[in-house]
């Protein structure tokens, strides 16, 4: 199973005044003014051209650097409101592919607990998403990391779902009603015969470690799907911590570091129930 992860660190200060830059540099309003340049100087030192080819070409750069200013300092938040748009697109996509697979997965095996939960964590993501774009900006740097954390814990949610239905394929052929039926038989075996065999009493352990093993293979798919409810709660109360403060600035980061923290904690521990 391919464990899936939003890269954070895209988010950044850094690595968005590193994407903005890139944007800036790239875009036609700073290229073309800096590029007609070129020819122009070119032309003046091949044939010895006028003085006004030399003016030109300066204010050909001059217009391209006056560009790049504005662009940087006077767009920024539109700059970084197209990256912010692309992550969550990016994001929204393989969130988009693992729902997909898993619920498949959960049609195939008709676990309906599973399919419950997806319907719950889609409902929580989409009210999620609309406190988010009630009280940020679209460029705002704590509203596209709220929004990272979000898709991590619906991508977490559903690996756990993914691991459930591989841990039920595993343990189809475990039949506890032919389990406990034979064990019965040997316990009558035994009081008939005074005992057990070796052979009987090897066959008795065996029924029992399976019967075992599927015991302990749904204890850990209860864990997992309280792991899920448990982080559908917690986006539940940052949802509500936002919709109810004043978060901006220094306290919206401290907030979604503290939020961070519990969520990667309750992902963290689901995944060392995974194969």
């Amino acid at each position: 199973m391919e464990t899936q992860f939003i890269d954070l660190s895209k988010m950044t200060p850094e690595v968005v005044k590193s994407a903005v830059l890139k944007n800036t540099l790239t875009s036609p309003t700073t290229i073309f003014p800096m590029l007609g340049s070129i020819p122009l100087l070119a032309f003046w030192a091949i044939f010895d051209a006028g003085v006004l080819f030399v003016v030109a070409s300066g204010l050909s750069l001059v217009g391209g650097a006056s560009m790049f200013a504005l662009n940087y300092f006077g767009r920024y938040a539109a700059f970084s409101s197209k990256y912010f748009l692309q992550l969550r697109a990016e994001n929204e996509e393989m969130t988009k592919k693992k729902l997909e697979d898993v619920e498949s997965f959960l049609d195939e095996r008709e676990f309906e607990q599973g399919a419950r939960q997806v319907n719950k964590l889609q409902k929580s993501m989409d009210s999620f998403e609309k406190v988010l774009d009630r009280k940020f900006e679209p460029h705002e740097f704590a509203r596209a990391r709220y929004h990272g954390v979000a898709e991590q814990v619906m991508l977490n949610a559903l690996g756990n779902l993914e691991q459930i239905v591989t841990m039920l394929v595993a343990i189809d052929a475990i039949d506890p009603e032919y389990i406990q039926n034979r064990i019965d038989e040997l316990g009558v075996i035994a009081q008939e015969n005074d005992g057990l065999n070796d052979s009987q009493m090897e066959e008795g352990e065996a029924l029992k470690d399976r019967w075992e093993l599927r015991e302990k293979q749904f204890k850990t798919i209860d864990h997992l799907l309280s792991q899920n409810e448990k982080a559908m709660t917690e986006l539940g109360k940052i949802a509500t911590n936002i919709a109810t403060s004043n978060v901006s600035g220094n306290s919206a980061e401290a907030e979604l570091d503290s939020a961070i923290d519990s969520l990667n904690s309750l992902g963290e521990d689901a995944k060392k129930h995974w194969a």
